[in-house]
């Protein structure tokens, strides 16, 4: 990984490689919604999934270029090979990408020889569906906080992107799958506009719309009934341990 030094930096070295691109917004535009970028910060902190989104040491102060713009608070960095960069806008809006999981040469030909021989382009990558699975509940869950303390007003809007995954497929080292279930395209995504207070409801359950939306892209028709159980599990882990 190349030395990332300032939020440009981590920009340019996400957007070489397959990631994911979340926007967290209310539907009405605000310019000043959030009173402060010390707010910004706050609010980040306060609303954060245990990691997500991680904050890095990546800022001084407020007067640092860093960290904080005229009208945002952010961060970037590297964690365990992933790259990450976020921003919170002082209208609320929130806007991160971040790396997904990059896994050896190795590792892809035994993923392949595990299912078979694929019917068509051999996959060059590997998407993990049980960590995508994760990073969609911890998305969700981070909008519901968002959107309950800057209050989003009626609406908030979410959206989730799987960019560069063209030709690569779903797998998990825990879970065999038996067939091959591959992208046929470079950009994934999924969108929805829901009323705020059913963010903060219905939050796992609308991360599980999202993953079954994307899987299918991929030619994976999962339920949400079927992906629950996993979801579940993930949310007790993760509440014991806060």
């Amino acid at each position: 990984m190349d030395e990332i030094t300032s939020f440009d930096d981590a920009l340019a070295a996400v957007r070489k490689v397959p990631h994911w691109r979340v926007v967290i917004s209310p539907e009405a535009f605000k310019k000043d919604r959030i009173p402060s970028l010390h707010r910004c910060r706050e609010l980040v902190e306060s609303c954060r999934v245990k990691s997500y989104p991680r904050i890095y040491e990546s800022g001084k102060d407020d007067q640092g270029d860093d960290w904080a713009g005229h009208y945002w608070a952010s961060s970037f960095g590297g964690y365990s090979g992933d790259i990450e960069c976020w921003r919170l806008y002082r209208s609320g809006q929130f806007v991160q990408r971040c790396s997904l999981p990059q896994y050896e040469d190795a590792t892809v030909r035994r993923a392949i020889k595990d299912i078979g021989v694929p019917q068509g382009p051999n996959p060059i990558g590997l998407v993990s569906w049980l960590k995508s699975l994760y990073a969609a509940t911890q998305v969700f869950e981070f909008a519901a906080r968002l959107a309950g303390k800057v209050v989003f007003d009626d609406a908030a809007s979410v959206t989730i992107q799987m960019i560069g995954v063209k030709n690569h497929m779903l797998w998990d080292p825990k879970f065999t799958m038996e067939e091959f279930h591959i992208a046929p395209k470079d950009d994934l995504e999924y969108k929805l506009t829901q009323r705020t207070e059913d963010v903060g409801a219905k939050s796992a359950d609308l991360a599980l719309d999202a993953a079954v939306h994307l899987f299918g892209v991929f030619g994976w028709h999962i339920s949400s009934v079927e992906l629950a159980p996993k979801q579940h599990e993930f949310l007790h882990n993760l509440f014991c341990d806060l």
